[in-house]
C-alpha cells in the first residue's frame, strides 16, 4: 500500500539522493522479483542522469548529493541483496564503471572505493570477467588515474595469484608493440602506455613485499 506514495521521491530533485535509502526497507517487503519490476526503472534513470556526457561545469550541491548516493557502497550492496546480484551486473556495473572517468575527482574517487570494496561481494570469477577486463580495456582513455586505482586495489583485493594470470599478462601485451623492435603495428598512445606503467608499478608495488 505504501509503495505508490514512495515511488514518486526517486523522480523529485530534491529527493532523488536520499530516496535510495527506501530500496532497503522497501526491497526487505517486495523481494527480488517485485523489487526489479518496480524499483529496477527508476534507479536506472537516476543512473542515466548523471551518465556520460559528464557535465564541464561545477556539480551543483544536489547533483553531487546524488552521484555519491548512487555510489554509496551501503547502497550498491542493498541493490544487489534486493534486486539480485545479475540484475546489478547488467543494468548498474557498467554506469559504475563510466564513473571512474568523471571529471569531478570527488565522484571518480567515490566510484573507485566502491568499486574496490564490491569486489568483497562478487566471486573472483565475476570480478575478473565485469570489473578487471572491462577496466583493463579502458586503460587508454583520458582521465584514467581512478581505473588505475581501482584495478591496483581490485588487484589487492584478488590476491597475487589472480594478478600474475590475469593483470599482468594483458598489461606486458600492452607494451609490446611499443617496446620491442621491429612494425610499429598496434603502437599504443603516449596515454595508454602511461597508464599502463602506473597500473603495472602500482600492482608490483602492493603485491611486492
Amino acid at each position: 500500500l505504501v509503495l505508490p506514495h514512495c515511488l514518486p521521491f526517486f523522480s523529485h530533485p530534491e529527493t532523488k539522493a536520499s530516496s535510495l535509502s527506501l530500496v532497503e526497507p522497501l526491497g526487505a517487503k517486495l523481494g527480488q522479483v517485485e523489487s526489479r519490476m518496480y524499483l529496477l526503472s527508476p534507479l536506472i534513470k537516476l543512473y542515466q542522469s548523471v551518465a556520460p556526457p559528464f557535465p564541464i561545469v561545477e556539480l551543483s550541491r544536489e547533483s553531487m548529493a546524488l552521484n555519491m548516493a548512487l555510489l554509496h557502497i551501503g547502497f550498491l550492496h542493498s541493490f544487489i541483496l534486493r534486486l539480485g546480484q545479475p540484475c546489478f551486473l547488467d543494468h548498474m556495473l557498467p554506469s559504475l564503471i563510466d564513473m571512474l572517468r568523471h571529471p569531478c575527482e570527488t565522484v571518480a574517487h567515490q566510484a573507485s572505493k566502491s568499486l574496490i570494496l564490491l569486489t568483497y561481494m562478487l566471486t573472483p570469477t565475476i570480478t575478473i570477467n565485469m570489473l578487471v577486463r572491462p577496466l583493463l580495456r579502458k586503460l587508454g582513455k583520458p582521465r584514467s588515474a581512478s581505473i588505475v586505482n581501482t584495478l591496483v586495489g581490485v588487484g589487492l583485493c584478488l590476491g597475487e595469484s589472480i594478478v600474475v594470470e590475469h593483470h599482468i599478462p594483458y598489461l606486458l601485451s600492452q607494451l609490446a608493440p611499443s617496446v620491442l623492435p621491429g612494425p610499429q603495428k598496434g603502437k599504443r598512445t603516449d596515454t595508454q602506455l602511461a597508464n599502463v606503467l602506473m597500473c603495472l608499478e602500482g600492482l608490483l608495488n602492493v603485491l611486492t613485499p
